[in-house]
C-alpha cells in the first residue's frame, strides 16, 4: 500500500511538472520565420520552416501560450492545429474530434 501511494505521488508531480504545448503547424509560405512565444510569463522563440508540416512543442508549465506574430497575438493550446500564412496564423481548435477556426486577422 505503501508503494502505491509513492507511485501515485510521483506520477501526480511529474505530470504536472513537465507540462508543455505540443501543436502540429503548416507553413505555406516560401519563407520560414522565427516568432515569439509568451508561455509562463517568459518569451522563447520557435522557429517556423518553409514549407513544411511537422510538430513543435513549447516546453513550459501552461498547456497554453501565445504566439506573437506580423498580425497580432494568438492563444494557441495544447493539441491545437496551427497554419502560417503571409505572417499570420490561424488556429484550429479541437473540439471533440471538430476543428473550429480562429484566426489573428
Amino acid at each position: 500500500m505503501k508503494k502505491f501511494f509513492l507511485s501515485a505521488a510521483f506520477s501526480i508531480l511529474a505530470t504536472t511538472a513537465f507540462c508543455a504545448v505540443t501543436v502540429q503547424y503548416e507553413n505555406q509560405d516560401h519563407k520560414g520565420y522565427i516568432m515569439k512565444v509568451k508561455i509562463d510569463g517568459e518569451y522563447k522563440q520557435v522557429k517556423f520552416e518553409n514549407y513544411t508540416s511537422a510538430s513543435l512543442t513549447i516546453p513550459g508549465s501552461n498547456n497554453g501560450c501565445y504566439i506573437i506574430t506580423g498580425c497580432g497575438e494568438v492563444e494557441v493550446n495544447e493539441g491545437d492545429k496551427i497554419v502560417v500564412k503571409d505572417r499570420c496564423v490561424t488556429v484550429y481548435r479541437s473540439l471533440q474530434q471538430n476543428y473550429t477556426r480562429w484566426t489573428n486577422y
